[in-house]
């Protein structure tokens, strides 16, 4: 794959579960420090999934108004639901404007679609194995 893939749907051995379109909440986040520019924006992009291992994954991606990105990513384990990968989602980081939408399809084609349906990505391609550098 190429170094600018930030979440790599392609698996077939994986099920998607859902996505999570949020922001930053500022307020919250800044309210021990000094206050962001008025300008400051932080968009979150976060993927639930369960890999081949049958482990929960949640990854999130956060992009800054000043261009920087951050991604997180945390591995719950075999136990663990979707319930409670949510909860996580909502406490580990002030948000708000939250949207989760659940993938019915399980596949990474039901998370590019839910993209697209909520035109939340500024740019998106998608990247097959026979044009990729692998």
């Amino acid at each position: 794959m190429t170094d600018n893939v930030i979440f790599d749907c392609t698996r077939t051995d994986w099920k998607y579960k859902g996505v999570l379109f949020a922001e930053v909440d500022e307020i919250e986040m800044f309210k021990e420090m000094e206050p962001p520019p008025l300008d400051w924006y932080g968009g979150i992009l976060a993927l639930i999934y369960i890999n081949e291992n049958g482990e929960w994954i949640y990854k999130q991606r956060i992009k800054f108004s000043s261009g920087n990105k951050q991604m997180c990513m945390k591995c719950f384990g075999k136990d663990s639901t979707e319930n409670k990968i949510i909860e996580y989602m909502c406490t580990a980081l002030p948000m708000k404007n939250q949207i989760w939408k659940k993938n019915i399809k399980e596949d990474g084609w039901g998370i590019v679609e839910i993209i697209k349906d909520f035109d939340m990505v500024q740019s998106m391609c998608i990247v097959s194995k026979e044009t990729s550098n692998d």
